[in-house]
């Protein structure tokens, strides 16, 4: 299927969630081609993976190329 045409600014977005199937790198080429414009991401981790607030933060710059806003949430603290 062809990309759709993509738009600066727009209302459409998703919220993920901790157990999204998807890795930020197979996100990064889809959320373009389906015209997302915004994302709510979780982005509390445990400190036990001090590598996943560069993986999020390579993932939001990634975005931002894209002009997709992305909206951190801080809901759910995680057990650690």
């Amino acid at each position: 299927m062809p990309p759709l045409p993509t738009s600066v600014e727009g209302e459409f977005g998703w919220s993920l969630t901790e157990g999204c199937p998807c890795d930020y790198v197979e996100l990064t080429g889809l959320l373009p081609d389906v015209c997302i414009n915004w994302l709510k991401i979780p982005v509390w981790y445990d400190q036990a993976q001090p590598h996943r607030g560069d993986e999020i933060i390579r993932f939001v710059e990634m975005l931002s190329a894209s002009n997709i806003d992305v909206v951190g949430v801080l809901d759910r603290p995680p057990a650690g």
